[in-house]
């Protein structure tokens, strides 16, 4: 209880904290690297996460090379904290279709050949799918935009991109089989 009354209060600071300080980049990675922190290792409300700004920020800080790192980051462990899909889904609804935005970044570093990039990027597109991947397999048509931007990343010519998204197609083909 503690925790969740903790967390509860870590999240409408992070709040304030985006309101005062956008901008001001030392801070927003600082708030960044926070909410990161506690969506792997304490509980954050998940509904209130949904509703609030925050996850907004995130992927808005994507686009800054300053926060990108962090940002990233801050992505990727909001869908692992969120892979219950029965008790996140509002939050689930907030991230795919943000994730899904970020196909054309992807598509815009791959024609630049920001690998760096697109490694981040693929990184996400594949802990989305890896961490929905019952949602996926529920509702295959709905979910074909999330697939597709795992393929974009497989399709990567430097391979090191491409491999990240080898355990996806593994426990997508091992959950095909009844494995």
């Amino acid at each position: 209880e503690m925790l969740k009354a903790a967390g509860q209060q870590v999240l409408q600071l992070l709040l304030q904290v985006c309101e005062q300080c956008r901008g001001q980049d030392v801070i927003m990675k600082r708030q960044l690297r926070c909410l990161s922190s506690w969506l792997r290792n304490a509980w954050l409300p998940s509904d209130q996460l949904a509703a609030s700004p925050i996850m907004a920020l995130a992927f808005a800080s994507i686009a800054s090379p300053e926060l990108f790192e962090c940002a990233t980051d801050v992505l990727v462990d909001a869908v692992h904290f969120s892979h219950d899909h029965e008790e996140h889904q509002q939050l689930i609804g907030v991230i795919v279709p943000q994730v899904l935005q970020l196909v054309p970044m992807y598509e815009e570093s791959l024609r630049q050949e920001d690998d760096d990039t697109c490694r981040a990027l693929c990184r996400i597109f594949t802990e989305t799918g890896e961490q929905y991947l019952h949602l996926i397999l529920r509702d295959p048509q709905q979910a074909l935009p999330v697939v597709s931007a795992v393929l974009r990343g497989a399709a990567h010519p430097d391979r090191e991109v491409a491999e990240i998204t080898f355990n996806f197609w593994y426990i997508l083909s091992e959950e095909l089989a009844g494995g």
